[in-house]
């Protein structure tokens, strides 16, 4: 099963750690619609297991446990963070 979430590039470490700041998100923004809630939370979740590699490497973030400090961040930042990087780039 891992090795099956590993080929479709999902890290579970990264997941759960993006999740969990997803959750704080919704919690702290108080969205009373549950697709609203939903679509956050899977934004702020797929965001930050597919966009933390890309983060980590641009910064040069070579800690393990930073990985999941920046999963949680883009987690939580959700759809901004996606912004955000998108704007990192086009600078470069």
């Amino acid at each position: 099963m891992k090795d099956q979430l590993r080929d479709l590039g999902i890290n579970i470490g990264l997941l759960v750690a993006g999740f969990a700041g997803s959750l704080v998100t919704v919690k702290k923004d108080g969205h009373k619609d549950w697709f609203t809630t939903l679509t956050s939370l899977l934004a702020g979740t797929l965001s930050a297991n597919y966009l933390t590699p890309v983060v980590v490497d641009f910064f040069s973030m070579k800690n393990s446990n930073t990985q999941y400090a920046a999963a949680f961040i883009m987690g939580f930042l959700g759809l901004h963070g996606v912004e955000f990087v998108i704007d990192r780039f086009r600078r470069k």
